[in-house]
């Protein structure tokens, strides 16, 4: 089976806590702010409240990754809720099962991980001051879509070729296990007789005529995802900080100060998160688009977002009690120190009404 069409890689950052897009687009030159959705399917028209990203065109130097494969362009796109996404695209034409040693290169891919961070660290020096608590993350997340055209016999990709399929969605050179294909391969949706997507967590395979939805949904997903990893790894330093805070050894004079700043600092990590995970969290609207709900639905499923979003919810619940325990603390040393010092003003009157 041969097939034709892209290949496109996404890199995604965390550049900040938000990004002002009408300042960034003033700051950089060739921007292309990223429109609604285009829905060639029947919709509802709009998109609510969703605010789309600004996406910039970049100019490319040659990047050959092998002798038969290489980059043909590149853009970068900034999110409002502070995520950066590269996306690089590479040509295909050739056998499906060449799609393989394709998928297998990309994987973990290090010279495009350097370029896609220089770009972005370029990128964010040029709209510094459009970000709020500017700061590039160390870490990153990458995906990869085959975007085919249509073809004949579809469902074979699926049938007959779920074998190589798995392997180009796994990006595993060896064969896989009949009940690793059927699971690499049991993600899919489709909304017409010669389109489908078969979705995965490490990459996916789109085929259609206009499949610019789709990568959109598939691009925000992967944002999306870095997103919640880094507020993750934020909570985790901030329950740390926390914690350390709680523990701290009591001294007498807190009682004056208090752990007023202490307070001050907890409830500051706890609302900052909880904005910036809200922010990601509500980005996307697909307002009644079924098939894009779905396959939302669908990756989001594969990425284990449910499992993320449990897990940071947990943490800022967990931040919230740490900041009650030290407010009872700091309520209770109060209410110490105050008894101590009703006892030594009475001890003070009995000293003086006997030396008077």
């Amino acid at each position: 089976m041969n097939v034709s069409g892209h290949c496109h890689i996404f890199f995604a950052f965390d550049v900040g806590y938000a990004v002002d897009l009408d300042r960034a687009g003033q700051r950089l030159a060739a921007v292309r702010r990223g429109g609604t959705f285009r829905h060639p399917r029947r919709a509802p028209a709009g998109d609510g409240d969703r605010v789309p990203p600004l996406r910039v065109s970049q100019t490319l130097e040659p990047i050959r990754l092998s002798p038969e494969v290489a980059v043909e362009a590149v853009d970068a796109s900034l999110y409002d809720f502070g995520g950066a996404c590269v996306t690089y695209r590479i040509p295909v034409s050739c056998g499906i099962e060449e799609l393989v040693g394709l998928s297998d290169l990309l994987y973990d891919n290090r010279a495009l991980l350097e370029d896609a961070r220089r770009r972005i660290e370029k990128l964010l020096a040029a709209v510094r001051d459009a970000v709020e608590k500017p700061a590039l993350s160390t870490i990153s997340e990458d995906y990869v879509i085959f975007d085919l055209d249509p073809m004949e016999g579809i469902e074979n990709l699926w049938g007959e070729h779920a074998g190589i399929l798995s392997r180009i969605l796994r990006a595993e050179p060896a064969a896989l296990s009949a009940q690793e294909v059927s699971d690499a391969t049991g993600c899919r949706i489709s909304y017409g007789p010669r389109d489908a997507a078969v979705i995965d967590w490490c990459a996916a395979v789109l085929i259609g005529d206009d499949t610019e939805d789709e990568r959109e949904v598939l691009e925000f997903a992967t944002v999306e995802l870095l997103q919640l990893r880094q507020l993750d790894k934020l909570l985790d330093a901030a329950i740390d900080s926390a914690f350390a805070l709680l523990s701290r050894r009591r001294r007498w004079f807190s009682a004056f100060t208090g752990k007023a700043d202490a307070l001050r600092r907890v409830a500051r990590m706890q609302a900052e998160y909880a904005v910036v995970y809200e922010g990601v969290n509500s980005a996307m609207k697909l307002m009644g688009d079924q098939y894009l709900a779905r396959m939302y639905a669908t990756v989001s499923k594969r990425f284990h977002v449910g499992e993320w979003e449990a897990g940071i919810e947990r943490k800022l619940s967990v931040l919230g009690s740490i900041h009650d325990r030290l407010s009872g603390i700091d309520a209770n040393h109060r209410m110490e120190m105050l008894e101590w010092i009703i006892i030594l003003l009475i001890a003070f009157e009995i000293v003086i009404y006997f030396l008077e």
